[in-house]
């Protein structure tokens, strides 16, 4: 007895399946719970709580709304909706004795931070590189079959709870390894005296001090003449100029090419 070819069943049996790591899980929870941790930031809204975990999918068509139109994202809010209903609560807390321009402001201000946080979230999985052989586009009712890859994440922050549903190929490019900028070309290392040769640095020469009275001082005047106690002999004190340390160099005054200049001692 002949059974009658069914083609939609075929295609069903030998359609393929997917399955993620536990180790892939984690890392796509990893980096939804930093993307909503830097919304949260930016918002000043109160810490996140328990850490989301990734399920299974396990929702029906009409739960779910896309995070962008390009696909491959969508979120589903408790209780239906379009945004969670805490998010209000969360950024002004209680609103039931506001006055009614106050609170269409919080809406507004809320729907802002809820539009900027689905754009956070459209851009998981767009940067990793990943082949897309055994990838195929999925739409939303492929990604709610079971064993499509899709992964559900459900997130909360404070008041805001709600559900992500990623599509096989987002997760994919979540967890491939990220290519990475190449590393700039250093010129080659040189000797640390070499390297340090080029840096300029000021030296001031001092003589020994000397003690003169006030009187003194108010009579200077141009033409004066002012006698050190640094005998001839004695060389003069090379150092650096506005450091505490003590005398580098020691040298004789003299001139060179029209500039007074300073014979060091060996």
């Amino acid at each position: 007895m002949s059974v009658p070819f069914d083609a939609p069943r075929q295609i069903e049996r030998w359609r393929q399946l997917f399955c993620w790591t536990s180790a892939q899980r984690l890392q796509v929870e990893t980096s939804v719970s930093a993307c909503v941790e830097r919304w949260r930031e930016a918002w000043s809204l109160p810490l996140l709580g328990s850490r989301p975990d990734a399920s299974s999918v396990e929702t029906v068509v009409n739960d779910w709304m896309p995070v962008t139109s390009n696909g491959g994202l969508w979120f589903a809010v408790e209780k239906g909706g379009t945004r969670p209903e805490g998010l209000v609560q969360a950024l002004f807390g209680d609103t039931t004795t506001s006055a009614s321009h106050s609170g269409r402001l919080a809406e507004e201000m809320a729907e802002s931070a809820w539009t900027d946080l689905l754009l956070r979230l459209a851009t998981l999985g767009q940067g990793g590189e990943v082949s897309a052989k055994g990838l195929p586009e999925q739409d939303l009712e492929e990604v709610l079959r079971p064993w499509s890859g899709g992964m559900v994440i459900p997130v909360s922050c404070g008041q805001v709870i709600f559900r992500l549903l990623i599509c096989c190929g987002r997760v994919a490019r979540m967890v491939a390894p990220q290519s990475r900028a190449p590393l700039p070309k250093l010129p080659p290392l040189s000797p640390l005296l070499k390297a340090l040769a080029p840096i300029p640095i000021r030296l001031q020469v001092e003589t020994q001090e000397m003690d003169i009275n006030l009187g003194s001082l108010v009579a200077i005047k141009a033409g004066s003449v002012l006698k050190t106690l640094h005998h001839l002999e004695v060389p003069l004190r090379v150092s650096l100029a506005g450091s505490p340390g003590g005398n580098l160099l020691e040298g004789f005054l003299g001139k060179r090419e029209g500039y007074r200049a300073l014979e060091i001692l060996s």
